[in-house]
Parts: structure tokens; sequence; C-alpha cells
């Protein structure tokens, strides 16, 4: 490899390091190979996946509270064999969100 090449590699690490896809490192590579100037692309791309990522948190931490209160509700319950149409009365004791 050529130093040309490392460098390239390098770039493309610390990118994915801060949650670049290739696609979007593709994006940017292609910006300053025609000469461009990719910083504001960069900034960009940086501030959207930081509101994903955002986003990706509260999902999770939904996602957490859902399963503490379900542990929470049964911890009292019964285990019961499935019969009927029943398969497991835990979670279809779930009442679901709108």
């Amino acid at each position: 490899y050529t130093d040309a090449d490392l460098d390239r590699l390098r770039f493309i690490r610390r990118a994915q390091h801060l949650g670049f896809s290739l696609a979007d490192i593709g994006a940017v590579l292609a910006e300053a190979e025609r000469g461009g100037v990719p910083c504001p692309q960069v900034r960009a791309i940086l501030q959207q996946r930081l509101h994903e990522t955002h986003r990706q948190i509260d999902d999770l931490n939904r996602l957490r509270d859902r399963m503490q209160q379900a542990l929470a509700a049964w911890s009292a319950l019964p285990d019961q064999a499935p019969h009927g149409d029943a398969i497991c009365h835990l979670i279809e004791s779930l009442r679901l969100e709108d």
C-alpha cells in the first residue's frame, strides 16, 4: 500500500468511528476528489447522525421502561402452561399503547 492508500484507510476508519456509513464516506471522498470542500457536508451528515442517535436512545429508553414495567407486573403472576388459544399469559396480559 502507498502512503496515500494508508491515509485514505485511516480517514475511512475515523469517519466510521464517528458513525458515518460507507455511503456517507464515499460521498465525502467524492466531493474531495472533485476539488470541493467536504466540511459542510461532513457537518451536515454528523448532525443528522447525532439526531438519529438521540432518537434511537430515546426509543431504547422507552423499551427499557416497558421491559422493567412488565417484569414488575409479572413478578406476582404465577407460571401457567399454554391452554386453548393462550401461548404465554404474561405477554398476553400486556396492554399495548396506541
